[in-house]
């Protein structure tokens, strides 16, 4: 049972690459906080605290796709996305792009539960179910030193803004943007690090069964128990002697 650990973990993992990954938020630029020292109080009919804009799954950040988590900012996706049923949208031409990166996510994931299940024993299934899961991780660090592809769209977008050519004017109102990790996605690091970690319990060969074998050599063959004959005549004949 020790041997299913990793893949049942990995199985998680692949659920939760359909969960939000990250949110992008609006949060005051300094500056304009500074001006206005009230901290519960709104700039130019926008509030200071973090607003919650946007947020994407391991899978729409792949494909570009985003799920809009307040309705009043709608317009700040560039005016085409349309909120569906549960503020998800399809991805539009002024979307941000995707992540091709993370498609190797599911793949690295797919193959590791696969091996995991595997009725193989040795050192081979483990090193690639090891692979495996370095891969996932090293798939979701690289992207994320890299940085998102929705913010970097943004700051596009705001440069362009800046310069009057962009339409976004929120950005100009002392509004940043910020990527925040949610716990989906820390849930799965902890799970593909876990992965990882139990790779290589179980998975120990039967032992076999049967007679032991010896070789043709007298000195390997076991020592024979000596018969009750033989005992009996090694004994002290104490008994003839109480007869004589």
């Amino acid at each position: 049972m020790l041997r299913l650990f990793s893949p049942i973990q990995l199985c998680f993992c692949l659920i939760l690459f359909f969960l939000p990954w990250i949110e992008v938020q609006c949060v005051p630029n300094p500056a304009a906080v500074a001006g206005n020292p009230g901290g519960g109080l709104k700039m130019d009919g926008m509030p200071t605290g973090p607003q919650p804009l946007l947020s994407q799954s391991g899978l729409q950040i792949a494909t570009g796709g985003y799920t809009i988590t307040n309705p009043l900012l709608t317009g700040e996706m560039g005016g085409k996305g349309r909120p569906k049923a549960g503020g998800a949208t399809d991805k539009d031409d002024d979307g941000p792009p995707g992540a091709p990166l993370l498609f190797l996510f599911p793949v690295a994931v797919l193959a590791g539960i696969v091996i995991g299940f595997l009725p193989l024993a040795g050192m081979g299934r483990k090193l690639l179910l090891l692979a495996c899961c370095g891969v996932a991780l090293g798939v979701i660090g690289v992207q994320a030193g890299m940085g998102f592809p929705v913010k970097k769209s943004f700051d596009e977008d705001k440069t362009k803004s800046q310069k009057g050519g962009g339409d976004r004017p929120m950005m100009e109102e002392g509004m940043d943007l910020k990527v925040v990790w949610m716990v989906p996605l820390y849930i799965t690091l902890f799970f593909l690090a876990g992965a990882a970690g139990t790779a290589f319990l179980g998975g120990k060969p039967a032992p076999k069964s049967g007679r032991r074998r010896y070789d043709d050599d007298e000195g390997d063959r076991p020592r024979r128990r000596p018969a009750d004959d033989d005992r009996e005549d090694d004994r002290p004949r104490r008994r003839a002697r109480r007869d004589d």
